[in-house]
């Protein structure tokens, strides 16, 4: 019930096709979260009443399925002196969730998808945690980042997504950006 019908819809179209953050944000157990199955080089065959996937020279194919998206649950525990936790955000999170992501050349979701920020409200920052549901992290991780001091978004790959955290001093004169 998440999507529309697939049926007769050409794959460019589906292509095309992508649910809001809204409604991913709004499942709440795994087993509902929705996933797409792409079959390019497969065929079905039905043998005795069972179907069976099989590549186009007839072997049997196992199949891994992939979700939109996968549940990230972040909590963390601030305590310096003199300063409090101002913000929280999470950033470069999808706006929507394409149905079959666009590709660059790379074999990686496109840069040119629409990306967002989660700014966390007061209440959910009193929590000192959160949850919410993101893409599968396809981009990997940057070997040379070695130490806290490289972790920022100008040495992360390419459109991943990330954590901001803003602490204000008590008197308000200086900001820390982690």
């Amino acid at each position: 019930n998440t999507v529309s019908s697939l049926a007769n819809k050409s794959l460019s179209a589906i292509r095309e096709m992508a649910l809001s953050r809204t409604s991913i944000d709004s499942i709440k157990d795994i087993n509902t979260m929705p996933f797409i199955m792409l079959l390019t080089d497969a065929k079905i065959v039905n043998e005795n009443g069972t179907y069976k996937i099989q590549s186009k020279q007839g072997t049997d194919v196992r199949i891994l399925l992939k979700r939109l998206a996968a549940r990230f649950h972040l909590t963390w525990d601030y305590e310096v002196p003199d300063y409090a936790l101002s913000q929280v955000i999470l950033d470069a999170i999808p706006a929507d969730y394409r149905l079959i992501p666009t590709l660059d050349e790379n074999g990686y979701p496109s840069e040119f998808d629409q990306y967002t920020y989660l700014l966390l409200s007061p209440e959910e920052m009193a929590k000192k945690g959160y949850a919410c549901w993101l893409p599968a992290n396809v981009r990997g991780s940057v070997g040379g980042v070695t130490s806290q001091n490289y972790r920022s978004r100008e040495n992360a790959p390419t459109a991943s997504t990330y954590l901001q955290f803003t602490a204000t001093h008590s008197d308000g004169s200086k900001k820390l950006n982690y």
